[in-house]
């Protein structure tokens, strides 16, 4: 709505999700699992993703940080399974924080998405509802600098095709990249970080 960028991890979207299978059962977590995992049990998908997580390179120059968390509202007669909570610490290395869901909980978890992405994102949330009853969150905070960085001539005016069709220009970068790919639904380019 503000117009501004927004960039969704899909690595962030698989944990979260997966997290948040650890608590499903039934045709949920069936259906869970076949989306996410392509049939694998919930166990073959936590230690998959766990091993992922721990392969991925996070170095001086380019920094990778994953942090996970849950947030219970301690209220009356709210409780969580032992083994959900067990499943996403273990596996997914989640904080897990009760407290009431009150503006000082607002400003306690934008505070730690803050701290996680380097005050990258340092607003989450706006608000909690006394209703709400759990936050799970996923934090993935990623900063490295190009190994060919853009320079300042490389910003040009273009036309940018939006979804629907219509066309606007817009200032775009500009740079000749040599490692093409195409496929029947994607077209796009690697650039290298440093």
């Amino acid at each position: 709505e503000d117009k501004g960028n927004c960039l969704i991890s899909p690595l962030s979207v698989i944990l979260a999700l997966a997290m948040t299978a650890n608590g499903a059962e039934g045709d949920t977590l069936a259906q869970m699992l076949r989306v996410l995992g392509d049939g694998m049990s919930l166990d073959d998908l936590n230690a998959y993703l766990y091993a992922y997580v721990r392969s991925l390179p996070s170095t001086l120059s380019a920094k990778l940080a994953i942090a996970n968390s849950l947030w219970l509202n301690d209220r009356a007669g709210f409780s969580v399974r032992d083994e959900f909570l067990l499943a996403d610490v273990s596996w997914y290395d989640a904080a897990v924080y009760k407290l009431p869901f009150d503006s000082s909980a607002v400003k306690d978890v934008n505070g730690w998405v803050a701290k996680q992405t380097d005050n990258m994102i340092d607003k989450i949330i706006e608000k909690l509802n006394e209703d709400d009853r759990m936050l799970l969150i996923n934090a993935i905070c990623f900063d490295a600098k190009w190994a060919h960085p853009y320079a300042d001539y490389s910003v040009q005016s273009g036309t940018f095709t939006k979804t629907d069709g219509t066309q606007q220009t817009v200032s775009m970068m500009w740079s000749e990249e040599f490692n093409y790919y195409e496929g029947a639904d994607y077209t796009g380019f690697a650039k290298y970080y440093d």
